[in-house]
């Protein structure tokens, strides 16, 4: 056992000597070795207190940078930040951008040297995204989205140009299709119609992304979307009663259950049944009211309530509505 021990002694490995790397400042006019410094940013100066001796100077200010744009006559006080908040799909950029240009005595070499640099550290896709970035904004703001669905989007967008999915498809396209989708993840229904109008892409285009993405990247393919949101928004607009949204709602799901209006779309499906529930009801609404809210055209949607017209009796059972089945117009 001893010997054990001298042997492992014996090539035991010195501790090696470690090198202090700390700095350690004292105000040469106090010699004090804790001394009393302050930082002062505004002069970008390190002083020490207790006799005021500048001790270094330049010093890099690492707080966040504010502003205030408080009006002068008020005296109230607006602190904001400079620059966005960053943005993790980016490392942290905060989307600001960065110009070098030559200066006095730089000379045009050292110019196009910081310029080279500065390109390979924020490549052309990081670029590319920030743009992409700011065109989901956009759109959002014009559709009146949360910052939800926005950041949906951005991170459905990012997911897709990290794999490469599409390429050949524009960005603006990829966007509207990828606000779309964030729309029917977060349950906030909006058609292709409305996206096609808070962008310049054409609904066949961001259709054909849309099929693409959901057999690719969608987690929720067999989800369909929520007829119920759709009720909701158009029978508001039309100012109808919740009497009637429920009478469309149950239209609704027995007409799906059934297979009925299978192959239509979800806005004609909503907007025959709602035309279906409104005409049993004291309220008039016509069929040309129901298709602008919509967005779908009138012949659509009468080609839809007559499938529900000719099983009318199946679907207006049980229902509480002031008209019966004798008020709906024929076809």
């Amino acid at each position: 056992m001893s010997a054990a021990v001298s042997v492992k002694s014996e090539f035991a490995v010195p501790a090696l000597p470690t090198k202090n790397l700390n700095v350690h400042l004292i105000c040469k006019r106090c010699k004090d070795p804790n001394p009393d410094l302050a930082e002062r940013f505004a002069e970008g100066d390190l002083v020490c207190r207790t006799c005021g001796l500048v001790v270094g100077d330049r010093i890099i200010d690492t707080r966040s940078e504010w502003r205030t744009f408080a009006n002068s006559e008020d005296g109230g006080d607006d602190p904001s930040r400079v620059g966005a908040a960053g943005d993790p799909l980016l490392g942290g950029s905060s989307h600001l951008e960065t110009t070098i240009i030559g200066g006095r005595n730089a000379t045009s070499a050292t110019s196009r040297d910081l310029n080279r640099v500065h390109n390979k550290t924020f490549g052309k896709t990081e670029k590319n995204l920030v743009q992409a970035f700011k065109n989901i904004q956009s759109m959002a703001e014009r559709m009146s989205l949360s910052k939800l669905v926005v950041d949906s989007a951005k991170q459905l967008y990012k997911k897709v140009d990290d794999e490469k999915l599409l390429k050949g498809k524009t960005p603006e396209a990829i966007s509207a299709a990828c606000i779309y989708i964030a729309c029917r993840e977060n349950n906030v229904t909006r058609s292709f119609k409305e996206v096609c109008g808070a962008t310049n892409v054409a609904k066949k285009e961001i259709g054909r992304i849309f099929k693409v993405l959901s057999n690719s990247v969608l987690q929720k393919q067999s989800e369909e979307i929520s007829l119920t949101s759709y009720i909701g928004r158009f029978a508001s607009t039309l100012d109808l009663d919740q009497t009637i949204q429920r009478t469309t709602n149950t239209v609704c799901d027995r007409a799906t259950a059934r297979g009925t209006l299978a192959g239509k779309s979800p806005i004609s499906i909503v907007a025959a049944c709602l035309y279906f529930a409104a005409n049993m009801s004291h309220k008039t609404v016509s069929s040309k009211q129901i298709a602008e809210v919509a967005g779908c055209t009138e012949a659509t949607l009468k080609n839809a309530y007559k499938l529900l017209w000719d099983n009318r009796k199946d679907f207006a059972e049980g229902v509480n509505m002031p008209k019966g089945i004798e008020s709906l117009p024929e076809p």
